[in-house]
């Protein structure tokens, strides 16, 4: 049995637009500048705590990181992340997975009301066998959370394909020493994919499924 564990935003899916939008909601509640969705999209990737502190800036009370990222999750997870879209050929991959017999898990350092909430709303459809969010074990790059994964569905490290489009991605597979998959269409630069060290670039979806077979 196989297993492929995906990353969720700019992954499987384009978050950019909902991730930006509610978070200048907060950044304008708090008194802080609105973001572009190119400097959103430079930050994300380490869960909802880092991206709000680095957003805020330096010589912020913690008290009020707090309460920014708390009203960020809240907002956030309350809704139907309308401007969210699944990537190109992403849909046909998944179904091509299931149908193929692979279990398919997801990893994400995004709080865990938050997966769960786009998971219902976008993916529940293709039954995934395991959802983790950020909050239960220790985030990406950490290999807790993907070794726990495999654990929970008796599946050996030799037969796991971790998916991402990050360099906490890229050094989870390194770190615990399961194939990786770094995608071209994500939040992060190609060259900074190779210079973690990535070692397989998808490109698009078909090319992704090709690679996951080897």
């Amino acid at each position: 049995m196989k297993l492929v564990v995906f990353d969720l935003d700019g992954t499987l899916l384009d978050t950019i637009p909902d991730i930006t939008f509610y978070l200048n909601k907060a950044m304008d509640k708090f008194g802080f500048g609105i973001l572009t969705e190119s400097e959103v999209r430079k930050k994300v990737g380490h869960g909802a705590k880092e991206l709000v502190a680095d957003c805020v800036g330096e010589n912020v009370p913690e008290s009020v990181i707090k309460e920014c990222l708390d009203y960020y999750n809240k907002i956030y997870t309350e809704s139907d992340s309308p401007r969210t879209k699944f990537f190109n050929g992403i849909e046909n991959l998944l179904t091509e997975l299931k149908e193929k017999g692979y279990k398919i898990a997801i990893l994400s350092n995004k709080p865990q009301m938050t997966v769960d909430k786009i998971y219902n709303i976008y993916l529940k459809k293709y039954s995934f066998d395991c959802v983790v969010g950020g909050g239960r074990f220790p985030f990406k790059p950490d290999k807790t959370a993907i070794t726990e994964i495999m654990k929970e569905l008796s599946v050996t490290k030799e037969n796991t394909v971790m998916v991402g489009d990050g360099e906490t991605d890229v050094l989870t597979a390194i770190n615990a020493e399961v194939k990786g998959v770094a995608v071209a269409w994500g939040y992060k630069d190609v060259a900074e994919l190779i210079f973690t060290g990535a070692k397989n670039i998808a490109y698009d979806a078909k090319e992704l499924f090709n690679l996951i077979q080897k």
